[in-house]
């Protein structure tokens, strides 16, 4: 073989090497994008199945603020209260809301489920995927 020959060959696989490289990073980013969705999912469900349980006799709901969503216990929501539970998602990702008749907390009630529709959209350089919150308090990702 001769040094040109060789020469061929290591570009060749450098090529592969780089290509698939390239084709990993986007199944990664992909992955990531699915997974951080369904987590948000579920953290918004638990907050819908709390109240549907009547925990502690009380309604839950979801704030979205910033880089986080915040589940809260009762009606209103309150920066600080010590049963507050926080979801931060992946730097990576960005994360909007558009809820029926404006705000940020979608708060969920035993009888009514959240009495509004809305959507949460999260994002990457993947695409996007969303949740949809419906009044009933399904939770639904498409």
């Amino acid at each position: 073989m001769t040094f040109v020959e060789v020469l061929v060959v290591l570009a060749v696989l450098a090529l592969l090497f780089t290509l698939g490289l390239s084709a990993l990073q986007n199944f990664s980013r992909e992955t990531s994008l699915q997974g951080e969705t369904q987590r948000l999912a579920a953290f918004i469900k638990e907050a819908h199945d709390r109240a549907l349980s009547s925990l502690d006799r009380s309604g839950f709901g979801v704030h979205f603020e910033g880089d986080s969503v915040t589940l809260f216990k009762g009606d209103t929501y309150s920066q600080g209260a010590v049963t507050n539970e926080i979801f931060e998602w992946a730097d990576t990702l960005e994360v909007s809301h558009d809820l029926e008749g404006g705000g940020d907390d979608v708060v969920f009630t035993k009888i009514k489920g959240t009495g509004r529709n809305g959507t949460v959209t999260v994002t990457s350089q993947n695409g996007a995927k969303i949740i949809d919150l419906f009044e009933t308090g399904i939770v639904k990702i498409r």
